[in-house]
Order: structure tokens, then sequence, then C-alpha cells
């Protein structure tokens, strides 16, 4: 096995990791998620990416490996985005539903404390940390081939 599979395969573990790893909580109500969410997540595409990625491992296409790069970095973006938006969405909606409603203020302040109080969770370092790894393989490669043509 060559360092560049070895890095490789580093990579993969530490995403495949990552994925399970809790990405975003909800403290007040005492929710944890992770990326996977039991299949339901999109987490999943960032394992068909890792599997893609394992795939040109093993037959030496250190290259191609910059797919599954663009791809793992382009579903965290659109989930950390649609995390943003839906927190908004909700905002708008509780703010929307108890406006001049007398009772309804002491659920709004509730509400918008629970919504106010969602963290982003160290899963995202993980998977940014293999994808990372992901990129030194690139680099080597880059380097390798290079120096091959010089």
């Amino acid at each position: 096995m060559s360092i560049k599979q070895l890095i490789s395969f580093i990579g993969s573990l530490v995403i495949i990791i990552g994925v399970f790893m809790p990405i975003m909580s909800i403290p007040m109500l005492q929710i944890t998620v992770s990326y996977f969410e039991g299949g339901k997540g999109d987490g999943v595409y960032v394992l068909i990416f890792v599997l893609i990625s394992i795939i040109f491992t093993l037959l030496k296409n250190y290259k191609y490996i910059w797919i599954s790069i663009v791809g793992i970095i382009g579903t965290m973006s659109y989930s950390y985005f649609n995390i943003n938006s839906r927190k908004l969405e909700l905002e708008n909606l509780v703010n929307s539903k108890l406006e001049n409603n007398p009772i309804g203020e002491i659920f709004q302040s509730f509400a918008e404390l629970a919504i106010n109080s969602v963290k982003i969770e160290w899963g995202w370092i993980i998977i940014i940390f293999g994808v990372l790894i992901y990129v030194l393989v690139v680099l080597i490669t880059i380097k390798d081939l290079y120096l091959i043509k010089r």
C-alpha cells in the first residue's frame, strides 16, 4: 500500500466518523442531530462521495478525488445554508403566529430562546479535517505528476 493510499483511506475513515458525530444541537430541548440522521440526512450523500474516493484510491486514480472534495464541500454548504434558512423560517413563523397575542408573548419568548439555542456542533470539524486530508492526497498527486513531467 502506497503512502497516498494510506492517507486517502485515513481521510475516508475520518469523514465516515464525522458523518455520525453531532453536527447540530438544541440544548434547551436536549436534541442532538448527526449528519447521517438514520439514513435520512445529507450525510448519505457525503458517504456516497467517500465511496467514490475509496474507489478512486483502490484504482490509484488520486487526481479524481477532487470530485469527492467538491461534492462533500457542496453538500456541507447546502446543509449549512438549509439549517440557517429553516431557523429563519421558524423565527418568522413564531413571530407571525404569536403577534398581537397577550399570552403569545410568553410562548414567543420561549420559542425564540429555543430557536436561538441551536448550535453547530463539532461533527462539521471532523468532516472538514477529512476533506483536508483528501486535499493533501490531491496535492501530493499533482506534485508527483509535476515532477514526472520534468
